[in-house]
């Protein structure tokens, strides 16, 4: 799969948790992304998910949600692609499991399990520290 674009997941705070900074970091984060021609993978939620594939949408980028919960139709305005899976928290190993690395932005509890994963899968991870939480 010479071609095959990178799918990065951009992980973090939820709707519940998001910093205004950390927001925004992970919009830029997405449109970056996608100008490097990268899928932009998260959780699908709103927060640092949802910003990072609004800012992935704006630079015509392909994104893509796995979701925790069985309806597709609950997911945030800017995904392409959308996977339910049903299966809770636990989809946070289908997400690292299906990225080429991770980017950490801001992030509570379930950051730091989705950080496990990556470690745990030999992914490579970055966390944006100036985002504060998890990262």
């Amino acid at each position: 799969m010479k071609d095959k674009k990178k799918q990065i997941a951009i992980i973090g705070s939820s709707k519940a948790i998001c910093t205004k900074k950390a927001y925004e970091q992970a919009y830029h984060l997405g449109k970056e992304l996608a100008k490097r021609n990268c899928i932009v993978l998260t959780g699908g939620g709103l927060g640092v998910m949802e910003a990072a594939l609004k800012g992935a949408k704006e630079a015509d980028g392909l994104t893509l949600a796995i979701l925790p919960w069985e309806n597709i139709k609950k997911v945030n305005d800017y995904a392409d692609v959308v996977v339910a899976t049903g299966i809770g928290w636990s989809r946070n190993s289908i997400n690292l499991s299906s990225c080429d690395g991770a980017i950490i932005v801001g992030g509570g509890a379930g950051t730091l399990n989705e950080a496990s994963y990556a470690y745990m899968l030999s992914k490579p991870v970055v966390a944006l520290a100036s985002s504060g939480g998890t990262a």
